[in-house]
């Protein structure tokens, strides 16, 4: 299955093999062997000199597992590869063509930056787990789709495959670093620091409370969104909550009251990787007005 590149299967027949004997040590490590020796050989030349710089960063049988974890698309030109403030769990590898970055501001389109082979897209929102905040359009482009899940199967075998695809990913300029050069802005609402708690609810699909819910501290607030600092034991945990929709209860230190509202989760950002402290910025589902900002913030200026 291996020389034939099947790597899925062969490496199902392999783990099957575990399982039925996991005393045959040789047989085991040989099929491991085959498998990673086929997965280097499929790469050509011609794909190997497009990825020559990621290859460099990582052990060559870190760099066959990436590669053939990830899924090639073609996108015609024109077609949208993402739009700002969809939800996405893709890295976007460029194999060949071009690919147009752009964001709206002001309800202008603001040209940011065009790559090309060699170069990877999305990361910012990929590993910070965020929406998209620019728009990604093919200039006619074939591209290799690394999912989250399928960068999570690799952990395993690879534990330090993460965090060398994060620092080389690192030497790119993140969509929000090419958004700042423009001077321009994408927010309608001026922030306020705030103080205080904040109590949350997991809605279903119906907009019914799920029961599942957590605390935290506040951070900052507009007529437009919130963002307040949660603690997840796992990285995952806080990646499961991308999207979803949540009420929140808001209880700032200076107010006299506690205010309650509907929103989406938009991000949710690491600030300590050791401590496990997140902060997650929500989008109101209904803008505050100047009422209700000044019954939340209280005698906060």
């Amino acid at each position: 299955a291996a020389r034939e590149n099947h790597f899925e299967q062969a490496e199902r027949l392999r783990d099957r093999l575990i399982q039925l004997d996991s005393m045959s040590l040789r047989e085991i490590i040989r099929a491991a062997e085959i498998i990673e020796e086929a997965k280097r050989a499929s790469i050509g030349s011609a794909q190997l000199a497009t990825w020559n710089d990621l290859a460099q960063a990582l052990s060559a049988e870190e760099f066959a597992s990436l590669y053939h974890a990830m899924t090639p698309k073609n996108y015609a030109d024109g077609e949208m590869v993402a739009r700002q403030g969809e939800f996405l769990s893709s890295l976007f590898f460029v194999n060949s063509g071009r690919v147009q970055l752009y964001a709206v501001s002001e309800g202008r389109e603001v040209p940011l930056k065009i790559v090309g082979p060699g170069e990877i897209i999305g990361f910012g929102t990929f590993f910070e787990i965020s929406v998209w905040t620019v728009n990604a359009k093919s200039m006619g482009a074939e591209l290799k789709v690394l999912t989250r899940e399928k960068l999570h199967r690799q952990k395993d075998a690879y534990p330090a495959l993460q965090s060398k695809l994060m620092d080389y990913c690192a030497r790119f300029q993140s969509s929000n670093a090419l958004f700042s050069r423009t001077k321009r802005t994408r927010r309608q609402f001026e922030r306020k620091k705030i103080s205080g708690r904040a109590a949350i609810v997991l809605l279903d699909e119906q907009g019914n409370e799920t029961g599942i819910g957590a605390k935290g501290d506040l951070l900052d607030i507009s007529r437009g969104g919130l963002s307040f600092s949660l603690r997840f034991s796992k990285k995952k945990n806080a990646a499961a909550l991308l999207g979803k929709k949540i009420r929140v209860n808001i209880r700032t230190d200076t107010s006299i009251s506690s205010f309650s509202c509907d929103a989406l989760v938009m991000a949710i950002r690491c600030h300590d990787y050791v401590g496990n402290d997140y902060s997650l910025h929500v989008e109101f589902q209904k803008e505050l007005n100047k009422v209700e900002m000044q019954q939340v913030v209280g005698k906060a200026k």
